[in-house]
């Protein structure tokens, strides 16, 4: 019984009761007319008709309203007994300006009911706005067609005005839509469908869009890129659709359309992935496009990709994922991607090193992918891709891996993401003293140091102490770190410069110490600038002039040079033909044989190779271009001493920082090289090929 009793109740809200038993007492307003209202109690009902146009805009102006008067609104089309609301609000206090858009000609009826009743007469003003030419396109079954190119008119002349068209796009073309001349008061939305979307519905507010954008004002400029050929449809509509909004106009404003298309724009999927080998080309067509290319990289080489050619404002982010990964999500929402990149400008080179072999694939879009972005071109933009080689000691980028240090070692951190483990044994002092030397100019780099049994406990550097840090280290350092006892420790070294960095000398090596060992030599003329090469002369099995000298300052003979070459590169002695040279002392036959053999001399003669005379810088700088295979950048020499025949090795020793000369503008080409220099060249060389 309770149930039915509410039924009624609410079913007497819709429906006219008391004065209004007989419908015709609703009083008419003519338009532009103005009604003098007021409600006599709490239960009093208002009704008013008024006679609308299609197409037009009903506005009912609500002044003098008394100050504590709540009220409500409802909106009847036809006959109020029919109970069809076409729209109402409740809570009104004060003046109000209330306008709504009717589909057909006829009488409308408006009802207001006080909420919270306060005596007092107030004014309703009737008027309408005029439909625009194409105000029957209301509903998308009417939308007008729009060709490229062309440009049409439409207001949206109440809150509840919608306006709908129509257009014929091409696969991977970008919708352009322009939106010029809008008035200053207007508040609109633009939501774009596909046609299979909106058939069978009734209401497209039922139908799943591509992309909508609320509330825009003034010019826009709006844009979209489609997946497949077909017809789309645009509805265009007040921000605010409460008939009480004040964000529509009766003026008309201007939409164009046009389309872009780019190139390689198939590739807007991973499974559509352009397969990358040194050098693509794509655009970035529209705000939503997408561009993705894979690429094949072997275990722990670095990749370096270079986006050339970006069109000037344009903004980007790069993603790089694992192949199999990705290929097993089957979604990129799905998947962590393993380095990204946010809000790129003009030409990057980036870097990012893999601890695997295996596909890798790269998504890049324009950064701001909202509809309204201007951060898209159609403009060609060229990818290309290489590889930095992995030094000798790639593999320890993991504490399992390790490298043992021995005295030192050759190491490099040849991406941004680049680690390398290093593990060293304090025997009996409580210090740990380390000492980086040859660091290439801009590469910055921080060191943490592990106690050893506690990282092999846990397996995991983020859950032990870390005993020793240091940050943004950028040139040649010793540490002394005291450490808790003696034992085994790890240490951790990882670049902090960023992925797009391109000054950086990744493919650089350079050397790492443990200056608890002794050095290596007892040679009392041998400065801290020579150390590590002569260290590394005497491990190759070369020797000093005695026990305690090594010559470091006298000038080398060429015999001795073409030894020491030969020991560092590692050549066959036993295999090699007899050089023909007549005047080679016994010691260094057979190493000289092998200089030969390798193409690296041709002696002075046929038969003489000048065994005992000195060696000049020019003619050494030969052998080593020789012996390592070293090659120039082609970069212009700054040297005014070096002769043709010396020019393609000098450049090659320069472009692999071997050497800078002995000043600004001369090499020393025609002086006499010193063994401790030469000593220096060789294990620059040694580095510079191990990379």
């Amino acid at each position: 019984m309770r149930l039915v009793v509410l039924l009624l109740f609410s079913m007497l809200a819709f429906f006219p009761t008391g004065a209004f038993a007989d419908d015709f007492d609703a009083q008419t307003i003519l338009e532009g007319d103005t009604e003098v209202v007021g409600f006599e109690s709490a239960s009093d009902m208002i009704w008013l008709k008024v006679d609308v146009d299609e197409d037009q805009g009903l506005l009912l102006d609500f002044t003098d309203v008394p100050r504590d008067l709540v009220y409500n609104v409802y909106l009847y089309d036809g006959n109020p007994y029919d109970g069809h609301i076409l729209t109402y609000d409740y809570y009104f206090s004060g003046n109000q300006f209330l306008a709504y858009k009717v589909d057909h000609a006829g009488s409308y009826y408006v009802k207001m009911e006080p909420e919270e009743f306060a005596s007092g007469e107030f004014d309703v003003t009737y008027t309408t706005t005029e439909p625009d030419q194409n105000e029957p396109n209301d509903v998308y079954t009417k939308a007008i067609v729009l060709d490229e190119n062309e440009t049409e008119t439409l207001t949206l002349n109440a809150p509840n005005d919608v306006d709908w068209f129509k257009v014929q796009v091409e696969q991977d073309q970008g919708i352009l839509l322009d939106f010029t001349g809008v008035p200053d008061d207007l508040v609109y939305n633009v939501t774009l469908f596909e046609e299979e979307a909106l058939q069978g519905v009734e209401d497209p507010d039922d139908a799943e869009y591509l992309v909508s954008d609320y509330y825009f004002t003034g010019n826009q400029f709006w844009n979209h890129k489609v997946l497949k050929t077909g017809a789309y449809y645009i509805r265009i509509d007040v921000g605010d659709d409460n008939w009480y909004s004040e964000d529509y106009s009766t003026e008309p404003f201007n939409i164009k359309f046009t389309t872009s298309i780019g190139e390689g724009d198939q590739n807007d999927d991973y499974t559509q992935a352009l397969e990358l080998k040194t050098k693509e080309t794509f655009t970035l067509n529209s705000p939503n496009d997408i561009d993705w290319f894979k690429i094949q990289v072997n275990q722990d080489q670095a990749m370096v990709l270079n986006v050339a050619d970006v069109p000037n404002g344009m903004e980007y982010d790069f993603t790089l994922y694992d192949g199999k990964e990705l290929e097993k999500a089957g979604d990129p929402e799905r998947v962590q991607y393993l380095t990204t990149e946010y809000y790129l400008t003009g030409e990057q080179t980036l870097t990012h090193k893999v601890l695997k072999t295996g596909t890798y694939y790269i998504k890049i879009n324009p950064s701001d992918e909202s509809t309204y972005s201007t951060s898209f071109s159609t403009e060609v933009i060229t990818l290309n891709l290489t590889t930095n080689t992995p030094d000798a000691n790639e593999q320890n980028d993991s504490y399992k891996q390790a490298t043992l240090l021995e005295g030192q070692d050759t190491m490099s951190l040849n991406a941004w993401n680049d680690i390398d483990w290093f593990k060293v044994a304090v025997e009996k002092e409580k210090q740990l003293k380390l000492g980086f030397s040859e660091v290439p100019a801009g590469v910055s780099f921080s060191v943490y140091v592990y106690k050893g049994s506690e990282l092999e406990k846990f397996e995991d550097p983020e859950r032990v102490e870390v005993i020793f840090r240091e940050y943004y280290i950028d040139e040649d350092m010793d540490f002394t770190i005291d450490v808790p006892e003696s034992g085994e420790y790890y240490i951790l070294i990882t670049s902090d410069n960023e992925i797009y960095e391109t000054t950086v000398p990744w493919t650089t090596a350079w050397r790492i110490k443990d200056l608890n060992k002794a050095p290596m030599t007892n040679f009392t003329d041998v400065a801290a600038k020579y150390q590590d090469a002569v260290d590394f002369m005497v491990l190759k099995g070369n020797q000093g002039f005695s026990e305690t000298l090594f010559g470091t300052y006298d000038n080398i003979k060429r015999v001795d040079a073409a030894i020491m070459l030969v020991r560092v590169l590692g050549l066959d002695i036993e295999s090699a033909p007899d050089s023909g040279f007549t005047d080679v002392p016994g010691r260094a036959v057979k190493y000289i044989n092998a200089l030969k053999q390798a193409g690296i001399t041709s002696g002075k003669t046929a038969t003489t190779f000048d065994s005992q005379s000195s060696i000049t810088r020019g003619e050494l700088a030969i052998w080593i271009q020789r012996g390592f295979d070293l090659q120039a950048n082609n970069k212009a020499l700054a040297f005014t001493d070096v002769a043709d025949r010396y020019k393609e090795a000098v450049e090659a020793l320069v472009s692999n920082s071997i050497t800078s000369g002995t000043s600004q503008t001369t090499f020393g080409t025609t002086d006499f090289a010193k063994r401790g220099d030469y000593a220096i060249f060789l294990l620059r060389s040694d580095m510079a090929m191990t990379k």
